[in-house]
């Protein structure tokens, strides 16, 4: 059974100040769980290391709260959004968390689809922010399975990994 956003707003609100993983995939987690998911990893003294957020219903307000916390200086190193629907804004500002110097080092996107539409795939202008942040960022393991890169996507990875090398 599925806790949803009560009950990681209850899960949350009593973390352990000892480091920890968040590992809530399969929740039903919209963005409304992701906010008191975000505020607790700005809380200070908040030592959550890893947060599984794979197969959720985040969306963009869901990943966008996500990002400014990471960007905000949360000390989260692992990161999975596998299997959500992740428009363009959400790619945007969790780019805009990995330039601004987030301790994220893997970063899981697998199977994510852009907007939640089945055949709508992260394309070359939708990822290349996401991309580009890359060398700035302390990414060090980026996975994209089944997220239907097309050419233009392929050469912002590449582009990213050279000035990255």
């Amino acid at each position: 059974m599925a806790m949803g956003d009560e009950g990681v707003a209850r899960l949350v609100a009593n973390l352990p100040p000892r480091a920890c993983q968040l590992r809530l995939a399969d929740q039903r987690i919209t963005p409304t769980g992701v906010e008191a998911i975000a505020a607790a990893l700005r809380a200070p003294g908040c030592a959550v290391t890893a947060v599984d957020l794979s197969r959720n219903r985040l969306g963009d307000a869901g990943t966008e709260a996500l990002a400014d916390a990471l960007g905000g200086g949360a000390p989260t190193t692992s990161l999975s959004l596998q299997d959500n629907a992740i428009g363009t804004s959400g790619l945007a500002a969790l780019a805009a968390a990995l330039a601004s110097g987030s301790a994220i080092t893997a970063l899981d996107l697998g199977n994510s689809l852009l907007d939640g539409r089945r055949h709508n795939r992260f394309r070359g202008a939708t990822i290349a922010p996401l991309l580009e942040a890359l060398p700035s960022s302390s990414v060090v393991e980026l996975c994209l399975r089944g997220c239907g890169l097309d050419q233009g996507s392929e050469t912002c990875l590449v582009a990213a990994l050279a000035t990255a090398g």
